[in-house]
């Protein structure tokens, strides 16, 4: 009895340091605890010096590249009517091209 006593208590106890526990059960099954343990350091590390864990930072890259992205679909502008919609620098460029062409026929 004193023996379920004492595992209860140190369970209420331990409760912390749960994700340390897992991480040790979950690794010596796999033969990985230095690998392990190593990445637990490597993101303990991040957070502390970014503030962000290793996985919150792949999302906002991820979310940064979706917005990049999405900007760089909404500057897709038909700029010549026979032309298919293209970029707004390939657009202002060829319409560069197309006025100093126009100026050279004109002077001709």
């Amino acid at each position: 009895m004193r023996r379920i006593f004492c595992f209860l208590t140190l369970i209420f106890l331990l409760n912390g340091c749960a994700e340390s526990m897992a991480l040790l059960g979950t690794s010596a099954t796999n033969g990985k605890i230095v690998q392990s343990s190593f990445n637990s350091a490597l993101s303990y590390g991040v957070k502390q010096k970014t503030g962000k864990t290793p996985f919150q930072h792949a999302l906002s890259y991820a979310e940064e590249k979706k917005m990049v992205k999405e900007k760089a679909e909404n500057r897709i502008q038909p700029c010549v009517e026979f032309l298919e919609p293209v970029s707004e620098d390939i657009c202002t460029a060829l319409k560069k091209r197309i006025l100093k062409l126009s100026k050279v026929q004109s002077l001709n």
